[in-house]
C-alpha cells in the first residue's frame, strides 16, 4: 500500500465527541484498503466524499464514528480502530 503500513489497534472504549466528519486528502490516499482483521476475515476500508466507510463480513457499508483523525469508533464491531503509520 505505497509504502505505508497501518495496523489495526482494537480496543473497546466509551464513546467520545467526534471532530471534523470528513478526511484529509492524505489520509485518504494512504488508509484505503484491505486489512488482515483476524486469521480468517478481512476488513475492506474505503472512502465516498472524504468519508470513511468499511466492509466487514457481508455488510458493504459500515459508517464508523470518527473520533480524531485516526479513530473510528465501529459499532458493528463494539471496537476502535486506530491506523497508525508503521515505521
Amino acid at each position: 500500500m505505497k509504502g505505508y503500513s497501518y495496523l489495526f489497534l482494537i480496543v473497546c472504549l466509551l464513546f467520545i465527541n467526534c471532530s471534523s466528519k470528513t478526511n484529509n486528502p492524505e489520509f485518504v490516499k494512504i488508509a484505503k484498503g484491505r486489512y488482515l482483521y483476524n486469521a480468517d476475515e478481512v476488513i475492506e476500508v474505503y472512502f465516498n466524499n472524504n468519508q470513511l466507510f468499511l466492509k466487514w463480513r457481508g455488510a458493504t457499508k459500515i459508517k464508523p464514528l470518527k473520533i480524531d483523525e485516526n479513530t473510528f469508533y465501529v459499532k458493528e464491531m463494539n471496537e476502535k480502530i486506530t491506523f497508525k503509520k508503521n515505521h
